[in-house]
């Protein structure tokens, strides 16, 4: 017996092209201004000196080759744990820095520190936890690694 899926399998791709298309853009604008994506690390003011310059070579690359990953069906819940694992992260640091009272950009998809309505904090953290639900409702549509004899599949 299959069961039916409970979104149309369209809808799906559309949401898998959607989450990896925005972290392919995410991570090219950092990829090509390392320095600028530096800058915004920095302005968090929560990690350590030390690894804001390896953060802001490494984590482009990470967002970028999730968000092929992910459209091209290669390793799909890999790339989206990561890829959720990171809005996670951001998120805490988002909310952490909304506490503090800090006038601070996101960095998500501009390293520019001028203030727009789409890298305006509260907007990020809010748009990240949509991000976050699509990228759950993805991971739970995946068919498990690893077939048991407990798999409903």
């Amino acid at each position: 017996m299959t069961r039916k899926p409970d979104l149309p399998t369209f809808l799906y791709w559309i949401m898998r092209v959607f989450l990896g298309g925005l972290f392919i853009f995410s991570g090219m604008h950092k990829l090509f201004d390392p320095l600028g994506f530096a800058k915004i690390i920095f302005n968090y003011q929560l990690t350590p000196h030390i690894l804001i310059n390896f953060a802001a070579v490494v984590m482009p690359f990470v967002e970028l080759l999730c968000g092929l990953m992910l459209i091209f069906g290669v390793f799909r819940i890999s790339a989206l744990v990561t890829l959720e694992a990171l809005l996670v992260f951001f998120t805490i640091l988002i909310g952490i820095n909304i506490l503090r009272g800090l006038d601070f950009t996101c960095g998500c998809f501009s390293n520019s520190t001028e203030k727009t309505f789409l890298n305006q904090p509260i907007v990020s953290f809010i748009k990240n936890f949509v991000l976050l639900a699509i990228g759950g409702y993805l991971i739970k549509r995946e068919k498990p690694l690893i077939k048991t004899r407990y798999s409903s599949h």
